[in-house]
C-alpha cells in the first residue's frame, strides 16, 4: 500500500498553486548507451509543493537540509514516460499525516511520511496563501511541455 492510498488522496487533473501534491511517475529504464536494451520500468514517487512559477519544491532525502526545486516542465523531459499520476493533499489529508504511526509501516513508507511531515512544516500558512491563485490544467500542460522523444502512445494519465 502506498502513502497516497493510505491518506485517501484524490487523483487530480487540475494543479493549483499553493497546494501539496504526490506525484508518481513511471518511465522505461534502458541500459546506458544501449537504447535497445530495456531493463525495467522505474518509478519516481515524491511529495512536492507547487508555486506560481510551476516549480515543485520537495526534499530528495530525509537528511536534506534544503529543499530541491524542479520545474514541472523539466519533470516531463524524463525520457520514455509511461504513466503519470498526480494526487492532491487536502487539508484533511494534512491532518491525517500527523496522526500516522510509523510502527507497522515498511521502511520506504516510513521515510515518505517523515519527508512529507518535513515538507508540510517548511511552508507556513502565509507562504501558502501568497502563491495561491493559479491553476494548471495538467493534460493541457502535458501536451504543451512533453518532450518529443517521450513515448506518448504509452502514456496513461
Amino acid at each position: 500500500m502506498n502513502l497516497s492510498t493510505k491518506l485517501r488522496l484524490q487523483k487530480t487533473k487540475i494543479l493549483k498553486t499553493g497546494q501539496f501534491y504526490n506525484i508518481i511517475l513511471e518511465h522505461k529504464n534502458y541500459r546506458i548507451n544501449e537504447p535497445d536494451q530495456f531493463l525495467e520500468n522505474s518509478k519516481i514517487d515524491f511529495f512536492a509543493f507547487l508555486d506560481k512559477e510551476n516549480n515543485l519544491h520537495h526534499f530528495n532525502r530525509l537528511c536534506s537540509n534544503q529543499m530541491a526545486k524542479t520545474n514541472l516542465s523539466e519533470l516531463l523531459q524524463i525520457p520514455s514516460i509511461r504513466k503519470i499520476e498526480v494526487f492532491e493533499l487536502s487539508s484533511l489529508s494534512e491532518k491525517e499525516v500527523n496522526s500516522i504511526s510509523l510502527s507497522g509501516l515498511d521502511a520506504i513508507t516510513q521515510e515518505q511520511v517523515q519527508i512529507l511531515k518535513k515538507l508540510l512544516g517548511a511552508f507556513t500558512g502565509m507562504e501558502r496563501n501568497a502563491v495561491k491563485g493559479k491553476e494548471v490544467e495538467f493534460e493541457k500542460y502535458l501536451t504543451e511541455n512533453m518532450s518529443d522523444y517521450i513515448d506518448s502512445q504509452d502514456l496513461v494519465v
